[in-house]
């Protein structure tokens, strides 16, 4: 792996930040990651990256010097990236860690949602590594905000409320409704889902992914 110094790319500051850390030390800190990971200037060009990153972005085999990390992370702009440094600027650790959601498009043109890390190389660089904590196939969250968005506004919330496991009667209050209006749209969600009792309607729409996963109160998805 070999470090570069590009001055087609970024300011006097950033070229000079990118000698902190020599060749071998860049390589052993990326290889040892068990992710993929890489390190970029504060204006999104890729200084170095281990194998697994290039791997799956593209960004990588000599690549490196031409395509911006927006070419697989589409989200990770000049401008966001200016949202990350502000908020590692103003952490009070050491070497913080800021998580954020992106969409990564990989080298064979897959679409994914991705959950991304960055932190600082250290406290006296500029440089920021940049680490693919997940991602996954997007298409089948699509398919499921989809279906979750022909679901009335009302309809949404008697799910969400049914699966916090309220009662008839507190959704009905919450919701201004009558109990025999409330029952009604109950059986129609029970149709719509094909489903016999209110627990089951439950699971279903969970199982189907209309809901967010790992969030409380329960939200269905938007």
């Amino acid at each position: 792996m070999t470090a570069f110094i590009d001055t087609r790319h970024g300011s006097e500051g950033d070229i000079k930040a990118r000698s902190v850390l020599d060749d071998a030390q860049q390589e052993q800190l990326l290889n040892g990651f068990p992710r993929p990971v890489a390190i970029i200037d504060t204006k999104g060009w890729p200084v170095s990256a281990n194998a697994e990153f290039g791997r799956i972005t593209g960004l990588g085999n000599g690549s490196l010097k031409i395509k911006h990390i927006s070419t697989a992370f589409r989200d990770v702009t000049e401008d966001y990236l200016c949202g990350v440094r502000r908020e590692i600027a103003q952490s009070k650790e050491n070497l913080p860690v800021v998580k954020r959601d992106a969409n990564l498009v990989d080298c064979r043109g897959g679409i994914y949602c991705a959950h991304v890390a960055f932190c600082r190389v250290s406290l006296s660089s500029v440089l920021i590594m940049m680490t693919l904590v997940e991602w996954f196939d997007a298409l089948p969250l699509v398919e499921s905000r989809i279906r979750a968005l022909r679901f009335s506004a009302v309809d949404r919330k008697i799910l969400e409320l049914l699966a916090a496991g309220c009662s008839n009667g507190h959704i009905a209050a919450e919701l201004h409704l009558s109990r025999q209006g409330l029952d009604y749209r109950i059986k129609s969600l029970r149709d719509r889902l094909d489903v016999r009792s209110r627990s089951a309607l439950v699971s279903k729409a969970f199982t189907e992914g209309l809901f967010t996963l790992d969030t409380w109160p329960p939200r269905m998805i938007e």
